[in-house]
């Protein structure tokens, strides 16, 4: 992965369509180092008679692991005016404290945290002063910045370790053939939805390598929960038909 220094290490938080960063934006650094908790893999036993150890069976659904939610902390401190530190805590309030927050960090500028946002334990000591923002029930995976619909801010790329997604939109008149990627380090598989926005052939079909199915889509919105992608393997999508459509995925990682 590429190395990037900065003067200050930070976060940008995104609420709905406002970023922030809470460095460049509200002189606060980040002073803690494990800001980001251990995904904890929800687990099924049972006690079976006569069994020696007992019977794991927190796959049988999934066949993969499933993870729950992870807690984000992130301690800041930074100088102000010592009077002006309740009236900046109160606008930063207002701002994010009980919202669905995106996170992303100054070393990972291609991924983000998802949850609910809050502001807690202001403290101050003379000028200095510190806060914590906490997702205690985060997404248990971070997210790629951009969607495969998404052209990429190739600004943040890292070359070494982030995958191009980018499919954008499939316009063709006599069948089309698309490899989904992974990444050296597999992600987790996730549903694609398929929008058709115009439909120019009688039928229009999806084979999957995937599987060996073949689907049928309609005019609108398609998502067949079996199909997954951007998992361990490649997945080549095969369309016969005359359509114009995208193919909508967010990678994710732990």
């Amino acid at each position: 992965m590429a190395v990037k220094t900065r003067k200050s290490f930070g976060a940008t938080i995104t609420v709905g369509t406002k970023s922030y960063h809470t460095f460049n934006d509200w002189k606060m650094t980040i002073i803690n180092n494990n800001y980001i908790g251990d995904p904890e893999v929800e687990t099924n036993y049972l006690d079976v008679p006569g069994r020696d150890t007992m019977l794991d069976y927190s796959e049988a659904l999934t066949g993969r692991p499933v993870y729950k939610s992870r807690p984000v902390r992130i301690e800041l401190q930074g100088l102000r005016e010592k009077m002006s530190w309740d009236i900046e805590v109160s606008r930063l309030r207002n701002i994010l404290h009980g919202r669905i927050a995106k996170v992303y960090f100054d070393n990972d500028e291609s991924h983000y945290w998802e949850g609910r946002i809050y502001l807690r334990e202001m403290d101050r000591e003379k000028t200095l002063g510190s806060f914590v923002l906490e997702m205690p029930i985060a997404q248990p995976f971070k997210y790629d910045k951009f969607s495969s619909t998404e052209d990429y801010d190739w600004d943040t790329f890292d070359f070494e370790e982030d995958v191009d997604r980018y499919i954008g939109v499939l316009d063709f008149s006599e069948g089309y053939t698309v490899e989904i990627p992974i990444s050296e380090i597999p992600g987790v598989p996730v549903v694609p939805v398929i929008n058709v926005t115009t439909l120019r052939s009688d039928t229009l079909t999806m084979r999957s390598s995937s599987n060996n199915k073949t689907y049928s889509l309609k005019r609108g919105r398609n998502r067949y929960p079996e199909l997954k992608v951007a998992g361990a393997s490649a997945v080549t999508l095969t369309f016969t038909g005359s359509a114009k459509l995208t193919i909508d995925y967010r990678a994710a990682r732990l």
